[in-house]
């Protein structure tokens, strides 16, 4: 009786040595939550297969006639073992991941670097063109101011490089746009409409009535509605295709949709990536810098889908 308390007294101080040391100190099973699935179940293997290899080396070694000590000595060397291989499966792993974080930082860096370029190439281009523009404004100004006006527009078609279109063609595209304001978004649409018609594409538009867009970032609209018109333009020219624009007005948002044929289908996954074009090398900035523009507005939502053998991008806009 005294031998089974005193046991019991000390097993029980043993147990909680052990779980102090465990938990506390080593901190052994926190290691252990942190690691990942692969690992554990990796070790739990490892553990299982030395523990059968020592059963059978218990066994086998009785049985061959091994004495005590030298039965003990396998089962020291299989313990080692087991603690060596354990230990070489944590690092392992764990210096493949740090392999695989080092990769990861070094191509974030890497696509960090290429946008930083990408933003200055940006900036050099905008400072040139708003240098350029301020130049070509004052020289319209002073045609306004001499009342020059006949001179004026045909400065104006110089410089924007218009080629000569018909009165019918003028009228029609103007026709097209006569629901929608302000008169910034009319023109742009009707530069674009009239292009298209000169290069005998079918347009089809479609404008809720009496559409008046008040929208603060109306600039950066008007260039993600250029891209996709531009783009759609250039993708059917060739062969004669039709775009269709599409204008919705709600009680709170505006929906622009813009359709277009297409030679090939797009890679939907990759259209916004800089570079990526179907139509040749060096393209494929300007869906590039609609991300970037869709991005800095949270009040408009983008979508683009191929359905019905037509490419379409849609931009809605809250009002």
């Amino acid at each position: 009786m005294l031998f089974a308390v005193s046991f019991c007294i000390i097993l029980v101080f043993a147990i909680g040595g052990i779980r102090f040391l465990l938990y506390n100190k080593i901190q052994l099973f926190y290691y252990i939550d942190k690691m990942s699935v692969a690992i554990k179940y990796g070790l739990l293997s490892n553990l299982i297969l030395y523990t059968v290899l020592f059963m059978i080396n218990i066994s086998w070694g009785k049985r061959a006639g091994y004495n005590k000590n030298a039965i003990q000595f396998n089962g020291l060397l299989f313990v080692l073992c087991m603690i060596i291989s354990n230990y070489l499966i944590i690092v392992c792993t764990r210096h493949v991941k740090s392999e695989e974080a080092r990769n990861a930082e070094i191509k974030k860096q890497k696509l960090l670097e290429d946008y930083i370029i990408c933003l200055e190439n940006i900036v050099e281009e905008t400072r040139a063109f708003k240098h350029d523009y301020k130049n070509m404004l004052s020289t319209m100004a002073g045609f306004m101011l001499e009342n020059r006006m006949e001179e004026l527009r045909a400065y104006f078609v110089q410089q924007l490089q218009r080629p000569a279109y018909s009165k019918l063609e003028e009228m029609q595209a103007w026709q097209y746009l006569k629901n929608v304001q302000p008169i910034e978004i009319k023109g742009m649409l009707f530069e674009k409409v009239l292009s298209a018609l000169g290069k005998g594409i079918q347009v089809q538009v479609e404008i809720s009535a009496n559409v008046n867009i008040v929208y603060a970032g109306l600039g950066d609209l008007i260039r993600i509605l250029g891209i996709f018109l531009d783009n759609a333009i250039e993708e059917v020219e060739q062969k004669k295709g039709m775009i269709s624009v599409i204008i919705a007005k709600t009680d709170d948002r505006i929906l622009f949709q813009i359709m277009n044929e297409y030679v090939s289908p797009p890679d939907i996954s990759k259209i916004f990536c800089k570079g990526y074009s179907t139509k040749g090398d060096g393209r494929g900035l300007g869906l590039y810098l609609v991300q970037s523009l869709v991005h800095k507005h949270e009040d408009i939502a983008h979508e683009c889908k191929i359905e019905n053998g037509m490419f379409i991008q849609k931009l809605e806009i809250l009002m």
